[in-house]
């Protein structure tokens, strides 16, 4: 049976189960997209694929090690809740660059970057709990 088949009795004309699994997504988590949170493996990638995801992101009592600028840019009326998450930065630049974004809410536990900053913010206007 076609996924197609699977929801014409829902009312549902065009959809594939995975449209109806990204359209029903309330938050994501960076595991989601392969994070561990174990402070050990780098998590970058990972993160950064959550936030280009679109959807709001929600973490908890994790430690993630980022070797790379996260980027948020361009991002409206959303939430980013890090609040009870360690975030370990090895680069040189800035943990998170966020640009262009407008009413965001950005929840940060602990940054710890040593050989960089924390945040970096162009053209924004945004919510934080830092």
């Amino acid at each position: 049976m076609s996924e197609f088949k699977k929801f014409q009795g829902y009312g549902i004309k065009d959809a594939t189960a995975r449209d109806l699994i990204e359209k029903s997504k309330t938050f994501v988590t960076p595991e989601m997209y392969g994070a561990i949170g174990n402070g050990v493996a780098d998590d970058t990638k990972a993160i950064q694929d959550a936030i280009n995801s679109g959807f709001p992101i929600k973490c908890n009592n994790v430690t993630y090690l980022i070797s790379e600028t996260l980027t948020i840019a361009g991002k409206n009326h959303i939430t980013y809740d890090f609040e009870n998450t360690v975030i370990n930065y090895t680069g040189t630049e800035h943990a998170f660059l966020i640009t262009n974004v407008t009413d965001i809410n950005i929840k940060l536990g602990v940054i710890n970057a040593p050989n960089g900053g924390c945040l970096k913010l162009y053209s924004s206007h945004f919510r934080s709990n830092i």
